[in-house]
């Protein structure tokens, strides 16, 4: 689990702070960095809900730690669900397309709904004109 060190380094975590929260020893979570042994079923939850990333990207089955985890899911739930049904088809569209994406591809949408947003922000205050 590759991604483990890159996650645990950058929140300037040592291995002994994750094996801490983990209860198991420093030389056990070494283990699992360098792919020696593979954690167990509640060791990859524990780890999951303390990176607040998904299993899948500690295993290296997703490129990006920002996949949906199950702790994100009531809230994006809670959102799609207050939306007109016509809305909702849309957003779940939107929501495959952007799951279908590179990374490029992604990060460039993203800087785009950013300066729409801005320009929205903008275009609603009406004290700059």
């Amino acid at each position: 689990m590759k991604n483990l060190i890159l996650l645990r380094e950058s929140k300037k975590l040592r291995q002994e702070d994750v094996a801490k929260m983990l209860g198991i020893s420093r030389q056990a979570y070494c283990t699992y960095e360098n792919d020696r042994h593979q954690a167990g079923y509640d060791t990859l939850i524990k780890l999951a809900d303390f990176f607040e990333v998904s299993i899948d990207y500690l295993l290296g089955r997703t490129p990006s730690e920002f996949s949906l985890t199950a702790s994100h899911a009531p809230e994006y739930e809670k959102i799609i669900e207050s939306q007109s049904p016509e809305r909702k088809k849309k957003l779940t569209e939107i929501i495959k397309i952007l799951a279908d994406m590179s990374d490029t591809q992604l990060e460039n949408t993203l800087g785009f709904f950013g300066a729409a947003q801005s320009y929205n922000n903008i275009k609603k205050d009406k004290s700059i004109f």
